[in-house]
């Protein structure tokens, strides 16, 4: 986990843990709602209330894992071999296939999808970015496996 990233992450827990929460359930498909409407506000200050006024209705954790989610690191301590071979039988597809897709395309979710279409062939090294290392807030919505339709 980048460093910067990690802290932030840490410091958003804490503000959370300090607010006066109105905590409120939020399901799967709630969460993938939330994030299709954020994605489609583009970058504009309406993001920033959403996601403020959203926060506000989560547990510490769970707005900790929506901040996750926002800037894609769901990293759960798994050895990589394991999500390969995981990933594999899932989608009936060899494992060694999984692992070289996913060692040229650099993103497991990515991988995945490519394995669920039976197109591990396809996958390409990144374009080589002008990352500058500051977390952005694009929402994953394009992998959350939530529905069939994926």
């Amino acid at each position: 986990v980048h460093a910067g990233l990690k802290d932030w992450l840490l410091s958003t827990r804490q503000i959370l843990e300090e607010c006066p929460l109105r905590p409120e359930a939020m399901s799967l498909k709630d969460t993938r709602g939330f994030l299709e409407e954020f994605d489609a506000a583009g970058p504009s200050l309406e993001r920033v209330r959403m996601l403020a006024a959203r926060w506000l209705r989560l547990h510490p954790a769970e707005g900790e894992t929506l901040a996750k989610l926002l800037f894609r690191d769901l990293r759960l301590g798994l050895d990589t071999e394991l999500i390969d071979s995981a990933i594999a039988t899932a989608f009936g597809a060899d494992a060694a296939a999984v692992r070289k897709a996913r060692s040229r395309c650099k993103d497991i979710g990515h991988a995945a999808v490519l394995a669920r279409h039976g197109d591990l062939d396809s996958a390409e090294a990144p374009e080589p970015s002008q990352d500058s290392g500051t977390p952005t807030a694009k929402p994953a919505t394009g992998w959350l496996p939530l529905d069939s339709s994926d």
